[in-house]
């Protein structure tokens, strides 16, 4: 348990140096690493019957979170609300559940604009030159407000 502690300690401290210096997906993928491990730190807890076990969890939801892994921490979160938790935890858990809520509208809404026909062939922003196998094209050039969303 301690190289567990050990480990996910280690990870989220190169978790936030990568997003200090800009490497956003780097910084995104140690943190999806980190949540994973806190994910097991908290089970194992409550197994044991350890009731400081939702500390690990929302720490994993949150890593889950800096990761734009929304459905995982919306996931994380949406099992702690099924514990009996001090109060304050409670309403921490709500603020931050409507922060992914927030967090997931734009996706939902490229996912939504994708479906769409007209925009069924764009699956992300590139060139539209066909050589780089992007599968995009000139409509992304009209429409940066999509380009930009994705890309975030």
């Amino acid at each position: 348990m301690k190289e567990l502690f050990r480990r996910k300690s280690l990870l989220i401290v190169e978790a936030d140096r990568l997003k200090a210096i800009g490497s956003q997906s780097g910084a995104r993928a140690v943190y999806a690493e980190a949540a994973g491990i806190e994910t097991r730190i908290a089970q194992k807890l409550r197994e044991r019957g350890d009731r400081e076990f939702y500390i690990n969890a929302f720490s994993a939801a949150s890593c889950w979170l800096e990761a734009r892994r929304y459905d995982a921490a919306a996931a994380a979160l949406n099992e702690l609300r099924n514990v009996e938790l001090p109060e304050a935890v409670d309403a921490e858990i709500e603020q931050t559940l409507g922060k992914v809520r927030r967090q997931q509208q734009p996706i939902s809404a490229i996912r939504l604009l994708s479906s769409r026909r007209e925009f069924a062939a764009c699956s992300y922003p590139g060139p539209g030159d066909g050589q780089d196998a992007s599968g995009t094209g000139p409509r992304w050039r009209g429409r940066p407000e999509l380009a930009a969303a994705l890309a975030a």
